[in-house]
C-alpha cells in the first residue's frame, strides 16, 4: 500500500508465550494484524512472492521442542512451515516433522534457472529417532517436489551447507556428520561425490571464495581445528584450534577482497566479541616437513630419467640424419633443400646452391630472398610450415629459361618437434631430361621384355607336351598332374602380365584428352568383356545423374579401370560385392598450391574383400608394392601416373578384413 510494515517474529522458548508473526504500523507503531503458531521458529523467516499477485508472501519454518503450546490449530509437538499473505490469512501449513524436530527453510536459485526456489532441512533438534531428510516444495501449493532421506544413525549430529563449488550455474549440497562421512549433491539430490574423512566433523559453513578461484570452499568444523576444503573433498589448508580458540560465526562468514591479496575470512570470538580476519597462507616448510623423506629418491629418479633420456634424444637424432641420408641418396644428382619447422632453409646440396644462387657458407636462409623467377617456388616453400605433414608437390615453369620444374617435399618429423622439418627435391622436367629418362627406361623394359620371351616359350611348349602325353598314356591319373600344370600356367600368366604392366609404365606417349561421359565409359567397359567376372563377385552401379562431361585419354582410363577392379577381384578369393559409384565433387581444392578450388567427377570401386595390410598402405604407389603373389606391383604405379597426368586426385581406405574403397577424381572439362 505504499507504507513499510515492521513485521516481528517473537519466538519464546516457554509453553504459551506469544510464537508467529506480528505485523505494525512503521509510522504509529500500531498493531496492524497477527498470526499466532503453536511450534516455535526456528530460522529467519523469508519473503517472497508465491503467486502471480506481485503481494509479498511470508514464509517461515518452525521447530517442535514439546512444552505444550498451541495456537491457530497447530501445537509444538509438530514442526510445520507456514506460508501467510500481506492480510495475515495462512495460505497453507504443513507438517514436515514430529517431535523435537527442527525444520531450516533457504529460498534461492539452486537450479540456476532464474528462479528461486524453497528448499527446507529436516532434522532432530533434541531427541528422537527420525532421519534427516531435505526437500524442495512448491511455494504456491507447500507440495514437495525433490525429497531425500539420510540413513543416519545418530540424526542429531550431521550438518548441512549449500555451495557454489563448480561454473555450473546450479548449487551443490554438502552433509556430513560426526563420523567423517561427507556427501555433495547436485540440485537433484543426486550424489556427486562421497568420501569418508578421519576427522569427526560438527559443523560445515559456507566460506564463500577464500583462494581466489571463483568457487566457494567448504570450512568445516572438526576436531580441534578447522578445515577448508574442495570440490574434491580434500583437505586444502587447516588452522589449528589454539590460534582460533572458541571462535564462532555470526551468522554466516563474511569473506572480503582486498586489492591484489588473497581474501580474508572474518571470524569471531564468543568470548570477549573481538573480530579477527582470517586469510589463507602457504606453509613454506609444509612440502619439506611432509615429503622430506622422499626427495632424495625423487632426485636419484629424476636424475636416472635425464640421463635415459639424453641418451634416447641422442639415438634419435642419429636415426633422423640417417633418415635424412637415406631420402637424398636417390636424388643426390638433383637439387635439395632441407627447411626447418619454421620454413627456413638451413642445409642444401651444391646443385641447389648453384641452381637458386644461393650464398656459399649461408646459415639460414628464406625463401622470401629469392629471385622473381623462382616465384612460384618461393611461395610452395612459403605454405609449407603450415601444411599437412604429408606429401606435397607443384609443378611450375622458371620464368627466365621457360624451364619445367616439379618440386617434391617430404616431412621428416625431428625428436622433440611437433612440426616436421621438410626435404625438398627439385626435379627438372624440362624435354632433354624427361626423353633421357623415357629412352633409358624404354630400353629396360625392351631388355626385359626379350629376357623374358625365351623362357616363356619354353616353359609353355613343355608343359603342352606334359599334358599331351600323361593325358595319352595315363587318362585316370591325370586328375591328379592338373595342379601342377596349371600352377606353371599360373606363373607363365604372371610373368607375361608384369611384362604388360612394365611396357605401360614407361610409355612415354603423350596423353589424348577427349571430352567423355563417364557414366557410358564405364558402362561400355563394363560390358566389354575385357574383365573376367567370377561367378561369386556381385556387382552393383550406383550411377550419379546430370554429371558434366570429363576430358580424359580414354585409353589410360581403361587401364585405370581394369587396374583397379582386377585388385578388388583379386582382393576377394571367396567372392564377395563390388560396387562401382560415380558422383560430381563440386569445389574441391586438392592442394594447397592450387590457385582455386574446382569441380571433379568421383569414381569410387569398393570392395568387400580381406583389406590392405597395414605395412603396405604407405607403400601402395611404389613400383613392384604388392601385397598378392598374383600381382605385379605395377598396377596402381601406373594408376596414380594416369591421375597425375590428368591433374587429378586418388584416395584409399582400407581396413582388414571389411574391405577397401578407392576413389578417383578426375576434373570436370
Amino acid at each position: 500500500d505504499g507504507r513499510k510494515e515492521i513485521i516481528v517474529f517473537p519466538d519464546e522458548g516457554f509453553a504459551r508465550s506469544p510464537r508467529g508473526v506480528f505485523v505494525y504500523d512503521s509510522r504509529t507503531l500500531k498493531l496492524k494484524w497477527k498470526y499466532e503458531v503453536g511450534p516455535a521458529i526456528s530460522v529467519y523467516p523469508i519473503i517472497l512472492r508465491a503467486d502471480r499477485t506481485g503481494q509479498k508472501n511470508i514464509l517461515f519454518a518452525t521447530s517442535a521442542p514439546c512444552n505444550g503450546n498451541k495456537a491457530n490449530g497447530t501445537d509444538d509437538y509438530h514442526s510445520a512451515v507456514f506460508l501467510l499473505n500481506s492480510h495475515g490469512k495462512c495460505l497453507w501449513k504443513k507438517k514436515f516433522g514430529g517431535k523435537f524436530t527442527r525444520v531450516e527453510s533457504h529460498y534461492l536459485d539452486i537450479n540456476g534457472d532464474g528462479l528461486k526456489q524453497v528448499l527446507l532441512i529436516i532434522f532432530k533438534k533434541f531427541a528422537g529417532h527420525s532421519k534427516p531428510s531435505i526437500e524442495i516444495i512448491n511455494p504456491v501449493t507447500g507440495q514437495p517436489l525433490v525429497h531425500r532421506d539420510f540413513p543416519y544413525a545418530n540424526p542429531f549430529a550431521w550438518s548441512f551447507g549449500i555451495y557454489q563449488l563448480d561454473r555450473k550455474p546450479d548449487r551443490e549440497f554438502v552433509i556430513s556428520n560426526i563420523t567423517g562421512q561427507i556427501i555433495i549433491l547436485n540440485s537433484h539430490f543426486e550424489k556427486i561425490r562421497e568420501k569418508k574423512l578421519s576427522i569427526s566433523i560438527g559443523n560445515l559453513y559456507s566460506s564463500g571464495d577464500l583462494d581466489g578461484d571463483g568457487l566457494d570452499e567448504i570450512l568445516a568444523k572438526a576436531n580441534d581445528s578447522y578445515y577448508w576444503l574442495g570440490k574434491d573433498l580434500k583437505i586444502h589448508a587447516k588452522t589449528p584450534w589454539p590460534f582460533l580458540p572458541h571462535l564462532h560465526f555470526v551468522h554466516s562468514p563474511q569473506v572480503f577482497h582486498a586489492h591484489n591479496q588473497m581474501p580474508c575470512l572474518a571470524l569471531f570470538p564468543s568470548e570477549n566479541g573481538n573480530g579477527r580476519l582470517v586469510r589463507l597462507v602457504r606453509n613454506p616448510g609444509y612440502f619439506t616437513s611432509v615429503y622430506g623423506r622422499w626427495l632424495l629418491f625423487v632426485s636419484l629418479v629424476l636424475l636416472f630419467l635425464g640421463l635415459t633420456g639424453r641418451v634416447i634424444s641422442l639415438e634419435r637424432k642419429s636415426r633422423f640424419a640417417a633418415n635424412l641420408l637415406e631420402k637424398g641418396i636417390g636424388f643426390r644428382q638433383n637439387p635439395v633443400l632441407l627447411l626447418n619447422s619454421r620454413g627456413e632453409i638451413f642445409q642444401t646440396n651444391f646443385k641447389a646452391k648453384e641452381l637458386l644462387g644461393l650464398p656459399e657458407n649461408f646459415r639460414r636462409f628464406s625463401p622470401t630472398e629469392f629471385s622473381g623467377k623462382w616465384r612460384p617456388f618461393r611461395k610452395f616453400l612459403q605454405t609449407l610450415p603450415m601444411a599437412e605433414p604429408i606429401r606435397q608437390e607443384i609443378r611450375f615453369t622458371e620464368s627466365e629459361s621457360g624451364q619445367k620444374f616439379r618440386a617434391v617435399a617430404e616431412p621428416v618429423f625431428r625428436p622433440g618437434k611437433r612440426r616436421p622439418y621438410w626435404l625438398v627435391f627439385l626435379l627438372n622436367l624440362s624435354a632433354e631430361s624427361r626423353l633421357e629418362s623415357a629412352e633409358a627406361w624404354a630400353a629396360m623394359a625392351q631388355r626385359i621384355a626379350h629376357d623374358i620371351k625365351n623362357p616363356l616359350t619354353s616353359i609353355l611348349l613343355t608343359q603342352q607336351r606334359l599334358q599331351m602325353e600323361y593325358k595319352r598314356q595315363d587318362p585316370e591319373r591325370a586328375k591328379l598332374y592338373e595342379p601342377y600344370t596349371q600352377r606353371i600356367m599360373n606363373r607363365i600368366e604372371s610373368l607375361r602380365r608384369m611384362t604388360r604392366q612394365f611396357m605401360k609404365f614407361v610409355d612415354v606417349e603423350k596423353i589424348n584428352p577427349q571430352p567423355t561421359d563417364v557414366n557410358a565409359f564405364i558402362r561400355e567397359f563394363l560390358s566389354s568383356g575385357i574383365i573376367e567376372w567370377p561367378r561369386d563377385i556381385q556387382l552393383v552401379y550406383k550411377w550419379g545423374t546430370n554429371l558434366p562431361a570429363i576430358r580424359v585419354d580414354q585409353e589410360q582410363l581403361q587401364i585405370l579401370l581394369e587396374n583397379l577392379i582386377s585388385n578388388a577381384i583379386n582382393a576377394m578369393p571367396e567372392g564377395g560385392t563390388i560396387t562401382i559409384s560415380t558422383s560430381l565433387a563440386p569445389n574441391l581444392q586438392f592442394n594447397s598450391h592450387e590457385e582455386r578450388p574446382r569441380d571433379y567427377i568421383a569414381i569410387e570401386i569398393l570392395d568387400t574383400g580381406k583389406g590392405i595390410p597395414p605395412n603396405l598402405r604407405e607403400k601402395l604407389f611404389r613400383p613392384f608394392a604388392t601385397g598378392t603373389h598374383l600381382g605385379t606391383g605395377l598396377g596402381l604405379t601406373i594408376v596414380k601416373k594416369i591421375v597425375d597426368d590428368h591433374r587429378g586426385h586418388i584416395e584409399i581406405e582400407s581396413e582388414e578384413g571389411i574391405g577397401t574403397s578407392v576413389i578417383v577424381y578426375l576434373p570436370v572439362a
